[in-house]
């Protein structure tokens, strides 16, 4: 699965394309079904063919329809251009408004239990793994934070809007997309000193956090260490990151490579 989304926090909308690369367990199938929560779809186009898919949606279920029937185990590619104005679960806009004008401006994902659907097309079974990697587009003043490794050492400019730029992430194993994670805003990047044996590891906190940040993450590699040793079993993801946002909705979750928690896990 790969996403290529723009992210516009003033808006609070996403827009972009799905793209998923498949292949059949059984023979002959003639339709793809995608979880498809209350988006706008545009356009849908499959591999071979330049013109646009038959597809039927009913604003959860988006039926697509195969421009010849796929064989067991041969691989096709479906692209799914979309758009969202404020998802209602899955992913969440956080910025002033006139009771809190101090807020932050920040967004997050929390995909868990199956919420993925409402931001963009997919697979959304937490028994489906998948290798994923997203480029979002986001504001120039901010960053995109987003599961695996970066796929390149510097966000990169949309040469049609100049006020935005991309940042590619890649998860290079599989996993369902319910652990998939993206945030956006104006963070900033701790990144521990490697060391042999370890993953590694970084957080990221809004400016002005940066004391209760190394509080609360800065003994995370010697807690690897100690879970490897005691359980005889390497860390198994590129590397670990932990993230600390505004009014999240659970005190943490376990994206893989990624931990979203609430900013209110930073002590004094």
């Amino acid at each position: 699965l790969h996403l290529d989304v723009k992210i516009d926090p003033a808006t609070e909308t996403v827009s972009g394309r799905s793209t998923l690369v498949l292949s059949p367990v059984v023979d002959q199938v003639t339709h793809i079904r995608l979880d498809a929560s209350d988006l706008e779809i545009d356009k849908i186009y499959i591999q071979g063919n330049p013109d646009p898919a038959a597809y039927e949606y009913d604003g959860r279920n988006l039926l697509v329809e195969l421009w010849e029937p796929l064989a067991m185990n041969e691989t096709t590619t479906i692209v799914v251009q979309y758009s969202v104005e404020r998802p209602a679960l899955g992913l969440y806009f956080i910025k002033p408004d006139a009771a809190s004008p101090d807020r932050p401006v920040q967004v997050w994902s929390q995909n868990q239990d199956d919420d993925a659907r409402y931001w963009f097309p997919c697979i959304d079974d937490p028994a489906m793994k998948m290798t994923t990697s997203i480029s979002a587009a986001v504001p120039l003043d901010y960053v995109a934070i987003s599961n695996g490794v970066p796929r390149t050492d510097k966000p990169t400019e949309r040469y049609w809007e100049p006020e935005f730029q991309y940042w590619h992430w890649q998860q290079n194993k599989p996993h369902p997309v319910y652990l998939m994670s993206l945030l956006v805003g104006p963070f900033v990047e701790h990144v521990e000193p490697a060391q042999e044996g370890l993953p590694p590891v970084n957080w990221y906190h809004l400016p002005g956090q940066e004391e209760p940040a190394r509080r609360a993450f800065h003994r995370t590699a010697d807690m690897i260490r100690f879970y490897q040793d005691f359980l005889g079993c390497p860390y198994p993801w590129d590397g670990y990151g932990q993230i600390a946002v505004s009014e999240f909705v659970f005190g943490g979750m376990e994206n893989t490579g990624l931990s979203t928690m609430t900013e209110r896990v930073l002590p004094d």
